[in-house]
C-alpha cells in the first residue's frame, strides 16, 4: 500500500498530467557557464599546485626506455618464490650439518658432521673433573635416567627435517608425565 495521500482535484479543473512550462534555456545556459568557470578555476589551481610541488620535491630524471634496471625496495622484501627459497635454505643447512670444513686451518679447528661429532662424544665422553662424592653440586649434576622422554606423537617434522612441537599443549602434556 502506498502512504501517499491523494487529494481529489477541485471541481471544474482539468486534470493535467504534464509540466505547464518547459525548461528555461536561459537558466540552463547560466548553469553551463558556471560549470565551465568552476572547471577552469580548478584546472588552473591544479596546474599551480603541480608546479609548486615539482619545485619542492623534483621527480628526478625521466626513466630511459632502454634501461631495464629495477630498483629494489628496502628490506624486508616479500619472497617471490618462497618454496624454492625454503628448499635452497634447507639444502644449505643440510650441507652445513653434514660436511667437513676448515674453520681455522692454522689453529687446527675444523667443522665436522653432527653424526660424527655425536659418535666421537659417545666414544670419548665429555671432559670433566672428578666429582666429590660428598658435595651437593655433584649430586645435582648427575643425570637421572627418567629425565629423558621419547618423542611423542605430538611432535612433527619441520620444513628442513628438524623436530618441533605442534603446540604448547603438547609441552604441557609432557610436563605432566
Amino acid at each position: 500500500m502506498s502512504m501517499e495521500i491523494k487529494h481529489p482535484a477541485p471541481e471544474g479543473a482539468a486534470q493535467e498530467r504534464y509540466e505547464r512550462r518547459d525548461a528555461s534555456a536561459k537558466s540552463l545556459l547560466k548553469f553551463a557557464l558556471w560549470m565551465i568557470a568552476i572547471m577552469v578555476v580548478v584546472f588552473i589551481a591544479m596546474e599551480r599546485m603541480f608546479v609548486t610541488l615539482g619545485k619542492i620535491q623534483p621527480l628526478g630524471p625521466p626513466a630511459s626506455p632502454i634501461q631495464d634496471a629495477r630498483v629494489l625496495p628496502p628490506h624486508p622484501r616479500l619472497q617471490v618464490q618462497p618454496r624454492n627459497e625454503l628448499r635452497e635454505f634447507c639444502a644449505g643447512q643440510t650441507e652445513t650439518v653434514n660436511s667437513y670444513v676448515w674453520i681455522d686451518q692454522r689453529m687446527g679447528v675444523v667443522r665436522i658432521p653432527v653424526t660424527r661429532a655425536m659418535d666421537l662424544l659417545a666414544e670419548r665422553g665429555l671432559p670433566s673433573r672428578s666429582p666429590d662424592k660428598n658435595s651437593a653440586a655433584a649430586a645435582a649434576s648427575e643425570i637421572q635416567p627418567d629425565a629423558f622422554q621419547a618423542p611423542s606423537i605430538s611432535d612433527v617434522q619441520g620444513p628442513c627435517g628438524f623436530v618441533q612441537e605442534r603446540s604448547s599443549l603438547a609441552r604441557a602434556e609432557r610436563a605432566e608425565k
